[in-house]
């Protein structure tokens, strides 16, 4: 009896490490044709797609205000001149995406809200740098249920690259998930996705 229940703990735990590490993979992003340093840095508040079960339930889990997602906004564009962020997803990681192709509307074909929180100038390569660093990052499926891990998720990226001065407020909304999306904007000042974008300061 014991040992068919210490064998069924060694095939869960093997099961749950083989769906982490599938689930965890990176994927190769864009690359860097050009930096506008003259647009300044900001976390890209993107509001929830309420006609993906998936992102309702992030919302309406962390807090309610409207927002799903987080991604960083250095500057940067591709070869064809379009826009990049940086993003941490499942099974992609951290890297840069076209933001009009993956967040430039919902699944219904209107417009995606976001909201720019716009970082200090003074702070802008310091954000960028520290995003370019963690390219090729895994997203860590397990940290949005076990936030003690401290390891990358949407919102842990913003948190990583910007400066502790501006982060210092920022506080999650349930001990049983890392901060979140709307966190982030509760922390910025930000109250739903139709918003007026913002400055963050300390």
């Amino acid at each position: 009896m014991i040992g068919s229940i210490a064998l069924g703990a060694g095939l869960g735990a093997s099961a749950a490490i083989c769906a982490g590490r599938a689930a965890n993979r990176t994927v190769e992003g864009h690359e860097v044709a050009s930096i506008d340093r003259a647009r300044s840095v900001a976390v890209l508040l993107v509001g929830a797609d309420h006609a993906s079960r998936i992102e309702r339930s992030v919302d309406r889990q962390t807090g309610g205000l409207g927002f799903s997602h987080v991604v960083i906004d250095a500057g940067e564009r591709d070869e064809t001149g379009a826009r990049l962020v940086y993003d941490c997803f499942p099974r992609e990681g951290v890297r840069r995406v076209r933001l009009s192709e993956r967040y430039g509307s919902n699944r219904d074909g209107t417009p995606r809200p976001i909201v720019r929180a716009v970082v200090p100038r003074v702070h802008n390569e310091r954000v960028r740098s520290a995003a370019a660093a963690l390219v090729g990052q895994s997203y860590d499926v397990l940290t949005a249920f076990a936030p003690s891990r401290d390891r990358l998720v949407c919102s842990l990226l913003a948190m990583k690259v910007l400066p502790p001065e501006l982060t210092a407020g920022v506080r999650s909304s349930s001990r049983w998930h890392p901060v979140s999306p709307n966190d982030l904007a509760r922390a910025f000042g930000v109250a739903s996705p139709y918003s007026h974008d913002v400055m963050v300061s300390a």
